[in-house]
């Protein structure tokens, strides 16, 4: 229960894209066993968007828009979580790149080093 009330309090923070990539994916994967957070998730948007008369409120994707402006708020939040989990997919495979082109550099620079070491003193 502690864990709902937590994931919970991380929706707004996910609404504003302030979560780190690892609460991120945290909260995505408990809203994909807990019915009941997910339910929290949707009441959140009929709160923020369906009760709202105000037109501030401006999605930032089209998508986003299509679904808000139809209601759809289940919908919403499946393409939010299917988003959210490609986002996260992308940046951990461009975080394994990274990490493969630091370690190639790295070894580069050995390699370098120990060639130097080998013609300076031998």
């Amino acid at each position: 229960m502690d864990d709902c009330k937590r994931m919970q309090n991380m929706i707004v923070p996910f609404e504003l894209d302030k979560l780190s990539l690892h609460d991120e994916e945290i909260f995505i994967e408990h809203l994909s066993t807990c019915q009941d957070c997910r339910e929290e998730f949707e009441i959140h948007y009929i709160v923020a968007y369906g009760l709202e008369d105000d037109d501030n409120i401006v999605p930032t994707k089209p998508e986003y828009k299509r679904l808000l402006d139809s209601y759809d708020f289940t919908g919403l939040v499946d393409l939010k979580i299917r988003n959210s989990m490609k986002k996260i997919r992308a940046i951990k495979k461009q975080n394994k790149y990274n990490r493969f082109v630091w370690l190639a550099c790295n070894s580069c620079m050995l390699v370098t080093f120990i060639v130097f070491i080998i013609i300076k003193y031998y």
